[in-house]
């Protein structure tokens, strides 16, 4: 098997930095961090799929020491990986939170889905919380555990939403009727 031969880089669209090419002749764009860290973005030598290399070029760990802050750690004999290998569908799924990130400096939250016909709209929790016990769909924030906002099935019981763990619920409403044919069955309904 011979070994695979990067293609030249292609010259960069007007408007964007000129890239480098690696020792092994793959295009790379280097930058620094908010930090000054030496990063790059990388055009990967995968042979089975289109990918690049995102991240830190060389291993900077620190520990954090109460008093002292962030102290460097030696990294002689470390083997850390400081990349981040994206496919091609990858960076298209995060283009539209970077692009949203650019524009506002914020991160973009999903927001909850529209409710089928005939089913109440989602109420905001700090407009009103539901006033009897029972079940209900949710849409939950769980930023603070690190995983994206998603829809569940809570009680709410003695004012209380039982959850089971620390996310955040934002938005409720009751749940819609069962279909009909579940209704009948059970010698409800028409």
């Amino acid at each position: 098997m011979e070994p695979m031969t990067p293609p030249a880089p292609a010259p960069a669209p007007e408007g964007l930095p000129p890239l480098d090419t690696t020792g092994r002749g793959f295009a790379i764009y280097k930058f620094s961090d908010a930090y000054a860290t030496r990063c790059s973005l990388q055009k990967s030598s995968s042979a089975d799929q289109d990918c690049i290399w995102l991240g830190c070029d060389d291993i900077e760990p620190k520990r954090l020491v109460p008093g002292m802050g962030w102290v460097d750690v030696p990294s002689e004999g470390m083997i850390a990986n400081t990349r981040m290998h994206l496919t091609q569908e990858q960076v298209a799924d995060l283009l539209p939170m970077l692009s949203h990130f650019a524009a506002t400096g914020e991160l973009a939250r999903p927001t909850p889905p529209a409710q089928p016909a005939g089913v109440s709209a989602w109420i905001p929790c700090s407009e009103r919380m539901p006033d009897r016990n029972g079940a209900y769909l949710v849409w939950i924030d769980a930023a603070r555990n690190n995983t994206p906002d998603f829809l569940d099935l809570k009680s709410r019981e003695s004012g209380r939403w039982r959850t089971g763990h620390r996310f955040d619920i934002t938005h409720w409403m009751p749940l819609p009727p069962p279909p009909a044919a579940i209704t009948a069955s059970k010698g409800g309904g028409s």
